[in-house]
């Protein structure tokens, strides 16, 4: 079997964390970190911007994003919901697959206890 890239992200509006793996290895990771911008719609398109341009750089096979869950903020809720929609159609565009992972998964899998 072929060793792969898989690009994940544990997103936000304000702090995006990466992690690139190659063949199941943790090989390189980052942070995106936009919480001096304050215009809230200014941030979110630089996150966008931001991470679409991670997912061309890096060329991954497979594309892996954190599933939203309820936030105290619809706000916060919508714009994380927003976020996650652009990066599944990023990847959609660059005929990428693309995995949703709830929180407590891939958590799990790192052996993180919560």
């Amino acid at each position: 079997m072929a060793i792969y890239k898989v690009l994940s992200f544990d997103q936000s509006t304000q702090k995006t964390g990466w992690g690139l793996f190659e063949g199941g290895t943790l090989v390189e990771y980052g942070l995106i970190d936009l919480h001096k911008e304050k215009d809230s719609k200014q941030r979110w398109s630089m996150m966008v911007s931001n991470i679409s341009q991670l997912i061309l750089e890096k060329k991954p096979r497979v594309v892996v994003v954190e599933d939203t869950v309820l936030q105290r903020s619809p706000t916060t809720l919508k714009m994380l919901a927003q976020l996650q929609g652009a990066i599944i159609g990023c990847a959609q565009s660059l005929s990428l697959s693309c995995e949703v992972i709830y929180p407590t998964e891939w958590r799990k899998v790192l052996g993180i206890e919560t």
